[in-house]
């Protein structure tokens, strides 16, 4: 292959120096016929053994060991095709798993979200607010009058306020219509105080967490209540 590019080579320049030289005016019609043919054939001969080395190049690469990169590339487009089929569906499933998990640990890491306590801790009262004069406590039997907010402890995102319906709720001390963290956190809490209980998931929804609030609270979650007592009355609600 090398010899006919240096014959064709050759070729051109002698047909080069032929055309330019001072006898070119000696050259008879079919010799000046003969060499433009032969110049045009010795071109197609280039074009041609161009054409079979790039060929050849392309047909043998995939005998050649797959590149890092090329591997990478090859795999994404593995899985896009795969996704794009549906056929993929547990791996796809097992990628947002694996990023949601990522997610969850870069918000841990930059203090966006906090783990949730033990279901067995201890529950954790604050007092955000007490009257300077405490006339009436509330106890057991009590039916009190609160308004309250309620908040996931690990993002604070909202779960359930009656401030925001402007409905007050109502319910019964110690007679378990409310969460037990209710019951022991508002127990002996003078009319007009405000406090903030951090109840975790054996005194709140325990696993049974996914279905109150309408899913927006998660399996064994602790919440966050802010409760301020508007009335305390002995008899029945209403």
């Amino acid at each position: 292959m090398l010899d006919t590019v240096a014959v064709a080579s050759k070729a051109k320049i002698d047909l080069e120096t032929i055309s330019n030289g001072p006898s070119n005016s000696r050259i008879s019609k079919s010799e000046d016929r003969m060499l433009l043919n032969t110049m045009i054939a010795c071109r197609f001969l280039i074009l041609v053994i161009h054409f079979l080395t790039y060929a050849g190049t392309t047909t043998f690469a995939s005998d050649r060991p797959e590149t890092p990169l090329e591997k990478m590339k090859r795999e994404r487009k593995e899985r896009v095709k795969g996704r794009a089929s549906g056929s993929n569906a547990a791996d796809r499933q097992r990628d947002l798993e694996k990023r949601r998990r990522q997610l969850e640990l870069e918000d841990y890491r930059t203090g966006k979200k906090k783990r949730d306590l033990p279901p067995d801790s201890p529950l954790r009262i604050g007092i955000k607010q007490r009257p300077r004069m405490c006339n009436a406590r509330s106890k057991r039997g009590n039916t009190l009058r609160v308004h309250y907010n309620g908040t996931l402890y690990s993002d604070g995102k909202q779960v359930d306020c009656s401030i925001d319906r402007e409905q007050p709720f109502e319910f019964v001390l110690g007679a378990g219509e409310v969460m037990e963290g209710w019951e022991k956190g508002l127990y002996n809490m003078c009319l007009k105080e405000k406090r903030r209980l951090v109840i975790p998931a054996d005194l709140a929804y325990g696993n049974a967490g996914a279905a109150a609030a309408g899913g927006r609270i998660h399996p064994n979650a602790t919440l966050v209540y802010e409760i301020e007592l508007l009335r305390i009355s002995t008899g029945t609600k209403g």
